[in-house]
């Protein structure tokens, strides 16, 4: 299993890094500069030595004519005390000039490193908590409420004060150094001016490792630590305090840093590496040779320059100084190319993170993913730019959700099956008069006596009466693959693909009804019943209605006689009737649920229909009568099409009396009596002729 990578919070090594980094900025080319001017010291030293030995003398010829012998040598031929004691201090104060033992130069090194040291340990104190903080929460160890709003409050600022740190150090370094150079009594000009050469040296080196740290902090808070110390839903905006920064401003630093640094320090190393032609005296054929070289032999050079006076305005660079200075540009260069190298890849790093991170989270939100938001890392346009497009996917994520929210509002008004079977992939599409015709099998369903029901009823009581019923039903229909196509108070109008969907639905919602009947009868509620009529045939799907309200629809015959057949159930007290033309649709299966009622022509119909009732799970008398007495019943049936009444009575009757309950065995009882004492019509074929509706 992949472990979780973490991270480390660097203090030491940060801190260490940039006091290395000012030391190998300072010393090689403070060396340089103490070693060009060695010559000039060591000139400097013979001329104390010399002029000691004048005063010696000077002394000694005094002395013998003004003074006694033993005034200028003790013992012999032993110097006076006095005389060596002015040789000695004129000898070491030119030592101290080559060596600085306890001058100035030594004492600034000495004040630097005491004041590292006591700015390392509140670098150190500074950065703990940080520390503190993501050691604990690598080890998943429980992380107080303070420390968690210090972290949280500071971390975005910790640069900038470690920085401040540094700076404050050699701030109190270089404040030391100006009273030097302003009050001390340097022994002489040279000493004065490579302490000022170590001051501006010293400056630019601190300056560049304090840019160093802040730089390096930098990086690792924004690219790192930013997501450790924050919740995601805390960096989808900048939690930095501070104005924006810029982009343009940051890279024309690097680039300006880039460029001076390699210049300066080769410059700095060309500067100190020359010297004035003029030091070397009286130019004579055998120097101007070595100085310019063979062209010193072309015909018209000297006569060009004028006189060798000319050249004592010029520059050269002895050997052991070219050494030393190639030396010193190679080691400087070394460093500025790793101080480069950092400076370079954090800053690309500190764009092309955030931007990579950018990228990655639009590739998902386009891939559907409408929560992914970018970690907002920077303070500049970027983080602006990121910022932004969390803000736009927020807005996007919330207008899609609307969107879905307002599609599945209108798919309740206008049903998806309907859109597809329309051929449409959104209600957008849809226009006043899209139709097409298909044939599909009707679901009617009614509940009885709702007038009645509703009369004992508040309108409010009635209404919410209703929704409940139809909470329980609709999810029946959608199971079953069939969508509601409206609903008329109480009644539900349906439909269906295929007749055993709707077949299947039907018995599903009687056995819903009972579930509901249950609630009702603890409520102490009348229960209710309901009537199904079930047809298949063709019909125009579509859409209709004028310029300002539309509606999907379904106009055919088909739908009417539905209706019909739903009213019927109440004449015959069946549950469920459906046509032949379902019947004939329904597999072997299914059929055997259903048993044979009549041949009607309902009002507004000249064509006669084959009725069935549908017995649903629940009314088990019919479900007994079936098992029982189909035979006897089917044969009652035949011959009462061939106008045998009084057979046919006979069995009726029978029926009748093993089964008071089933009504449609009443009807044809009665029939078949009524038959008998009327004369019927040649053309008689059985069609009961219904001339109200129900």
């Amino acid at each position: 299993m992949a472990t979780k990578k973490t991270y480390r919070y660097y203090i030491s090594r940060i801190y260490l890094v940039a006091v290395l980094f000012y030391y190998f900025l300072t010393l090689p080319l403070l060396g340089f500069i103490w070693f060009k001017q060695t010559p000039e010291l060591f000139e400097n030293r013979q001329s104390y030595l010399h002029n000691g030995l004048q005063n010696i003398k000077q002394s000694t010829s005094t002395a013998h004519s003004t003074t006694a012998p033993d005034s200028l040598f003790t013992d012999g031929l032993k110097l006076n005390p006095n005389i060596l004691d002015s040789i000695q201090t004129d000898s070491e104060a030119n030592n101290s000039i080559l060596t600085d033992n306890g001058g100035p130069t030594s004492k600034t090194f000495n004040l630097t490193l005491q004041l590292i040291l006591i700015g390392g340990f509140f670098f150190f104190a500074l950065n703990y908590p940080f520390r503190n903080y993501l050691k604990k929460k690598n080890k998943h160890k429980p992380i107080g409420e303070k420390l968690t709003k210090f972290v949280k409050k500071y971390i975005t600022y910790i640069p900038t004060l470690s920085t401040a740190i540094l700076l404050l150090i050699f701030t109190i370094v270089h404040i030391y150094m100006l009273f030097v150079i302003f009050n001390y009594d340097f022994e002489d000009e040279i000493s004065r001016k490579l302490y000022v050469q170590f001051f501006y040296l010293s400056l630019a080196s601190s300056a560049l490792s304090s840019f160093f740290v802040f730089l390096w902090q930098r990086h690792r808070v924004n690219l790192l630590y930013l997501k450790l110390f924050f919740k995601e839903e805390e960096l989808r905006t900048r939690i930095f305090k501070r104005t924006g920064g810029s982009i343009k401003t940051r890279l024309s630093i690097v680039s300006i840093v880039t460029v001076i640094i390699p210049l300066a320090i080769m410059f700095m190393y060309l500067y100190l590496g020359i010297s004035d032609i003029s030091d070397l005296g009286e130019l004579s054929q055998d120097k101007i040779d070595v100085l310019i070289g063979p062209y010193s032999s072309m015909p018209g050079i000297m006569e060009a320059l004028g006189s060798t006076s000319a050249l004592s305005g010029f520059y050269y660079i002895n050997a052991l100084d070219q050494i030393i200075m190639f030396a010193g540009i190679f080691t400087g260069m070394i460093v500025a190319v790793i101080f480069l190298f950092f400076i370079v890849k954090w800053n690309a790093q500190y764009m092309i993170t955030p931007i990579n991170d950018l990228v990655g989270k639009m590739r998902q939100t386009g891939r559907g993913d409408l929560h992914s938001y970018c970690m907002v890392r920077t303070n500049d346009e970027i983080g602006e730019l990121a910022e932004g497009y969390n803000e736009m996917s927020r807005r996007l994520a919330l207008y899609i959700h609307n969107l879905q929210a307002l599609n599945e509002a209108n798919s309740r008004f206008v049903p998806t099956a309907l859109l597809n079977a329309l051929g449409k992939e959104k209600i957008t599409d849809v226009k006043l008069g899209d139709q097409i015709q298909k044939e599909m099998t009707i679901l009617f369903s009614d509940i009885r006596s709702f007038t009645t029901l509703s009369e004992n009823h508040t309108p409010k009581e009635t209404f919410d009466f209703i929704n409940e019923y139809l909470g329980f039903m609709e999810p029946v229909i959608s199971k079953n693959n069939g969508f509601i196509d409206k609903y008329i108070g109480d009644a539900i109008m349906a439909l269906f693909n295929e007749p055993i969907d709707a077949h299947n639905a039907a018995l599903e919602m009687h056995r819903k009804l009972e579930v509901f009947n249950q609630g009702l009868e603890k409520q102490g509620t009348e229960l209710v019943k309901i009537g199904i009529g079930l047809n298949t045939g063709k019909l125009m799907l579509g859409i209709v209605g004028g310029a300002g309200r539309i509606s999907g629809t379904v106009i055919s015959d088909a739908v009417n006689l539905a209706s019909r057949l739903e009213g019927l159930t109440k004449r015959y007290k069946v549950q469920c009737i459906i046509s032949e033309n379902s019947f004939q649709l329904l597999p072997p299966s299914a059929q055997k649920n259903c048993r044979y009622i009549d041949i009607v022509r309902v009002k507004g119909k000249m064509k006669p229909v084959k009725i069935f009732e549908l017995i649903t799970d629940e009314n088990k008398d019919t479900k007994r009568f079936v098992q029982q007495a189909l035979t006897s019943y089917e044969s009652a049936i035949s011959l009462y099409l061939n106008k045998q009444f009084k057979d046919a009575e006979k069995i009726f009757n029978n029926l009748r009396e093993a089964y008071p309950e089933d009504q449609i065995v009443e009807i044809y009882a009665n029939r078949c009596n009524n038959y008998q004492l009327t004369e019927i019509p040649a053309s008689w074929n059985g069609v009961a002729i219904i001339n109200e509706k129900h």
